[in-house]
């Protein structure tokens, strides 16, 4: 018995192709050499054959069957209804809300030369740092307490629970020969935009509490009064003076209103980001305001 016929028959069912080379090879070897075999050389030929075109025929088929079906699926999920308008389309997925990472903070945040043009304060230089919030100085107190942040940003109790991310804030100082410009800038990621606009609308509603009142700032023997106003909206950015009244020193007191010293909050929302920037001096306009529309245009949209 011709090996090749043999072989033939199985790679019929295995791999038909195959079986039909190997049944010419035995068809092939049988007339050369006279061995038995030749029916079932035969045999494996018919088989792979048959197998092959059954192979052909069905690709043929899922081919067809399957473009028919993809155009089909097309035509009815943007064809037309019942009375011939146009399907909508399904709504685009809403691109990514931009959003700031805590290595780019650092990048928001205005230079001295940015805030001296801002605010027109020549002489404006860095003092200091932060990475984190901060407290108030060793021997600082203010009664009542919770009204603090009308004052100070940056504070760890106005932080604290929010949710922030990161933060950084950079405090400037002014070379000046008159009543020195204080300006703190502070930027804050959160995990979204609807988080930052969340602490800054807690913000705003703890300081809008304090509004009318009157703020006592006391360190070392010295005391200072603020009345708090009323937070004002400009745009995205809201802000809030309180104006020094008095200032008592070893137990005289100064009436210090003439000189329009005050003390300027003021926070917005951007993306993920919260900027939150105080200002002291005399004579201030907007200024808070200011830098932080400075620093919101540092922001991408």
């Amino acid at each position: 018995m011709n090996p090749l016929a043999t072989l033939s028959v199985v790679f019929a069912f295995l791999l038909a192709p195959v079986g039909v080379v190997l049944g010419h090879f035995a068809l092939a070897d049988i007339r050369r050499r006279g061995d038995r075999g030749r029916n079932r050389a035969l045999v494996g030929l018919t088989l792979s054959y048959a197998f092959t075109v059954i192979a052909v025929v069905a690709l043929v088929l899922w081919a067809t069957l399957g473009n028919n079906r993809a155009g089909q699926s097309t035509a009815h999920s943007g064809g037309t209804t019942a009375g011939g308008a146009a399907k909508p389309s399904a709504p685009a997925s809403a691109p990514p809300e931009p959003s700031v990472t805590a290595e780019g903070l650092q990048s928001l945040v205005l230079t001295g030369e940015d805030v001296a043009g801002l605010i027109k304060a020549p002489g404006m230089y860095v003092n200091k740092t932060w990475t984190q919030t901060h407290e108030l100085q060793p021997g600082d107190s203010f009664d009542p307490p919770q009204c603090t942040e009308a004052v100070f940003n940056g504070l760890t109790a106005s932080y604290r629970d929010s949710g922030y991310r990161a933060i950084y804030g950079v405090d400037l100082g002014q070379h000046t020969n008159g009543f020195p410009h204080g300006v703190s800038e502070f930027v804050a990621t959160f995990d979204n935009a609807a988080a930052a606009k969340s602490f800054v609308t807690s913000a705003v509603n703890q300081v809008n509490s304090c509004a009318g009142k009157q703020l006592t700032y006391s360190h070392g023997g010295v005391s200072g009064i603020y009345s708090v106003g009323t937070p004002v909206q400009t745009g995205p950015v809201t802000s809030v003076r309180s104006t020094l009244g008095t200032v008592q020193d070893n137990g005289r007191t100064t009436d210090v209103g003439s000189q329009h010293t005050s003390a300027l909050r003021a926070l917005a929302a951007k993306a993920n980001v919260v900027v939150d920037v105080d200002v002291i001096g005399r004579d201030l306009g907007d200024d808070a305001t200011t830098v932080v529309q400075g620093i919101l245009g540092r922001i991408p949209s």
